[in-house]
């Protein structure tokens, strides 16, 4: 691949196509900045879950989802394209490397708005239970980064070092 070709770029329904403009990646550039920024402060114990949901249906959260090639080995792996279709995966042309932004509607190929992540659905007044938690992407696997990022949601969630005895 040549250095000025920009990367791939497949949308919903798997059509590739150029970036007409290999500059215009800041929203996606940022949004991995962060992730990584968060990540490094991430707390090592087990963050115990309590189903509230907050974070899947957090709006400015939803926004910022992003999937790396791990995830999308393992959705492709579960041979699970309904959940690659709300994917809009960047392929960086190295063979190796893709990304995708998420969430994604098959239908429109446009970005979920809701707020509300697709795979989540509501159960009672109070829980939410995600439809694919066992082949969640990591950014799913690894919140809260911090307790920060916890409390900013309001999350009810708890570490071990945290819970009461």
């Amino acid at each position: 691949m040549e250095p000025d070709t920009p990367p791939s770029h497949t949308n919903a329904k798997s059509m590739k196509k150029n970036f007409e403009n290999p500059h215009d990646l800041g929203p996606l550039i940022f949004r991995e900045l962060g992730f990584i920024a968060d990540e490094e402060i991430k707390n090592s114990e087990t963050f115990n879950c309590t189903g509230c949901g907050k974070c899947c249906t957090y709006g400015p959260y939803m926004g910022t989802m992003s999937a790396h090639e791990e995830d999308l080995q393992r959705w492709e792996d579960a041979d699970r394209q309904d959940i690659l279709d709300t994917a809009d995966i960047f392929d960086w042309g190295d063979g190796e490397s893709r990304t995708a932004d998420l969430w994604i509607d098959p239908k429109t190929g446009d970005e979920v708005t809701s707020g509300i992540c697709p795979w989540v659905k509501k159960i009672g007044e109070d829980n939410w239970h995600c439809t694919i938690h066992e082949l969640r992407p990591n950014v799913c696997r690894n919140y809260p980064v911090s307790k920060e990022q916890r409390d900013q949601f309001e999350c009810p969630g708890y570490w071990n070092d945290e819970k009461e005895s």
